[in-house]
């Protein structure tokens, strides 16, 4: 057997240069979720919405937008995410017009992670399904502690590289910083950081032919752009616009979102945004984030004394001329472009010279601890952003090394590559990103760059959702099925062979069954389900191998694969745990079934 070619951090993944590349945060055990994600069941990012994984729509997603380049972490216990990737995806690339599509697996061995970076990486070449001595490749065998990395590489399409985190990894940024160590990364690229469980509903406008709206393409091209502005972006974040408002114009609250089927967050998902837009451009462009807080945080009475809340925004970050408004409907969906400073950033604010003293300036969240660290910071400097862990002589030292594809990471003539996107011989495949080298200027000297402000930027839609709870799992699902309507399966990604009740908004997936006098409304039906006979469904989702009996009725409820409902069943409002046994005549409503113990996943 060939000795594996051992690498240092730089040459550890082939990594060719990419501007942006998308990484998938997918090692959370999505609790609000319980009952379909408890400790038996699957991993929320391998939840079906209609028919289709969460993982597998978002994959999707970045294609479309242009990526070619993709790191997925999963959580060192995780045996499903690589099986469901060699798998599916192997599946779906076998063939493309015909022609087979050339695909090979790479595996990086355990990579040894301290708080002073990586040690080195091993690669070696494999056979897609099979380890050197023939065998299968199982990934979670032998791998105790640090990283791992698994890519599946395929011709002219999404690469993707899975990456298993150490039992050490604290938070989003704790993860960040573990696939940093590994190097699958250029250290110049833009990243693209997005939740395992978010969904992308992409608009269809017609302006003489029918045209995919990509909100992935439209966020990295807002940040893109940034890049050639005063001050230039450091993070933009995508922001959906969740509000409503009822027939007088007065917005609605969250309940009332959800007793009229909208999108509901949690009292805890509620946040204060104050967004600001040069006077000109009000509405119009991507605004500066320059406060956000906690809704709980910001009303909290802690003097008890019932008066009304007050909103504290620091005065400073009011600029003359700006147009400044504070909303409480726009959602943080914790979509991040993070440029290759801020990457920096991360690891230079968890280091420590010795391992066994608190680090006060620690950061573990994304969205509690490095956003709010960005949006105080942006309107003095990056060397104030570092703060003392390093001096301004090594900021302005690194700025210089982290000079992107261009200047601040701007896209030159003499680069090959868009978005991630290496420019493609294929005349079929069209650019996905507009040239904005024309309006890039001389790089200034480093100096200035280290001392110079940047900004905090939101990107502002309506198509992007998490599904972290059942409530919005089941509107995300809901709004596909209504989607089914104007837009074809191709485009929903609904499996094929589903068929569609356009009357009913309803979808019943390949090899189900259904009884006589079934009533169905808003409702999607997995494989292999079958139903008694004058069942009733209303905003209803069954996943995979679910059995109903005679005369069910459910109403806004979630049953999990190979759960089995008894005749004349009533619930409403309540989620049933994979292959759970309801007795005959239950009558339920807002309540979870847990799993059997003696379920088997």
């Amino acid at each position: 057997m060939t000795a594996p070619v051992v690498a240092s951090r730089s040459t550890s993944y082939e990594n060719v240069q990419k501007e942006f590349v998308a990484v998938i945060l997918a090692s959370t055990v999505g609790k609000r979720l319980f009952p379909l994600t408890d400790s038996t069941s699957i991993p929320k990012h391998l939840l079906e919405v209609a028919g289709v994984t969460i993982l597998q729509r978002l994959l999707h997603q970045l294609e479309n937008a242009g990526f070619v380049e993709c790191i997925i972490a999963i959580a060192r216990d995780d045996s499903q995410t690589i099986d469901f990737i060699k798998d599916e995806l192997k599946q779906q690339a076998a063939e493309k017009d015909g022609v087979p599509l050339q695909r090979k697996w790479r595996e990086i061995s355990p990579i040894a992670l301290s708080s002073k970076g990586a040690k080195g990486a091993s690669t070696q070449a494999h056979d897609p399904d099979a380890n050197a001595s023939g065998h299968p490749t199982d990934p979670t065998q032998g791998f105790s502690t640090g990283s791992v990395c698994f890519q599946l590489e395929i011709a002219e399409r999404l690469r993707v590289t899975v990456v298993r985190l150490g039992e050490e990894c604290q938070g989003s940024l704790g993860a960040l910083s573990q696939i940093e160590n590994t190097g699958v990364v250029s250290p110049k690229s833009h990243i693209v950081v997005l939740p395992g469980d978010l969904i992308l509903l992409d608009t269809i406008s017609t302006t003489g032919q029918v045209q995919r709206q990509s909100v992935l393409m439209d966020l990295v091209n807002a940040h893109r752009q940034s890049q050639s502005s005063t001050p230039p972006a450091a993070c933009t974040l995508l922001l959906t616009d969740v509000g409503e408002q009822d027939e007088n114009g007065v917005p609605l609250k969250e309940s009332a979102k959800l007793k009229k089927g909208g999108f509901a967050r949690d009292e805890d998902d509620v946040e204060y945004m104050a967004l600001s837009w040069p006077n000109a451009a009000a509405d119009t462009s991507n605004p500066r984030v320059v406060w956000k807080q906690s809704k709980l945080e910001a009303e909290e009475d802690t003097d008890m004394t019932g008066a009304t809340p007050k909103l504290h925004l620091p005065k400073p970050r009011l600029r003359l001329g700006d147009i400044t408004k504070i909303r409480a409907d726009w959602t943080d969906v914790h979509v991040y472009v993070l440029s290759p400073w801020v990457r920096r950033l991360i690891l230079v604010r968890n280091s420590s010279d010795d391992p066994q003293t608190e680090k006060p300036n620690s950061l573990i969240s994304l969205a509690e601890d490095l956003l709010p660290l960005l949006i105080s910071r942006q309107f003095l400097s990056v060397q104030d952003t570092f703060g003392s862990k390093i001096d301004s002589s090594q900021v302005e030292e690194l700025l210089k090394s982290l000079r992107s594809i261009s200047d601040f990471g701007l896209f030159t003539s003499s680069t090959t590559q868009l978005l991630g996107l290496e420019a493609s011989s294929n005349p079929g495949r069209t650019q996905k990103l507009v040239d904005y080298s024309a309006t890039s200027t001389s790089a200034s000297t480093a100096s200035s760059r280290a001392n110079r402000p940047y900004s905090v930027l939101a990107h502002i839609q309506r198509s992007a959702f998490r599904c972290a709870t059942i409530s919005s799992y089941i509107y995300v699902t809901k709004e596909i099925v209504s989607r089914s309507l104007s837009m074809s399966s191709e485009l929903l990604m609904l499996p094929s062979n589903s068929i569609i009740r356009h009357k009913f908004q309803t979808i019943i997936l390949h090899e189900s069954t259904v009884g006589d006098k079934v009533t169905f409304k808003s409702t999607v039906i997995g494989r292999k389900c079958k139903l008694g006979n004058k069942c009733r469904l209303n905003n209803v989702i069954l996943l995979d191998n679910v059995t109903l009996g005679d005369n069910v009725s459910l109403q806004n409820t979630v049953v999990g694969r190979g759960a089995v409902l008894g005749d004349n069943c009533s619930l409403n409002d309540c989620q049933v745990a994979p292959r759970k046994n309801i007795p005959a005549g239950t009558k339920a409503k807002s309540e979870a079934f847990t799993g059997d113990a003696e379920f088997d996943g």
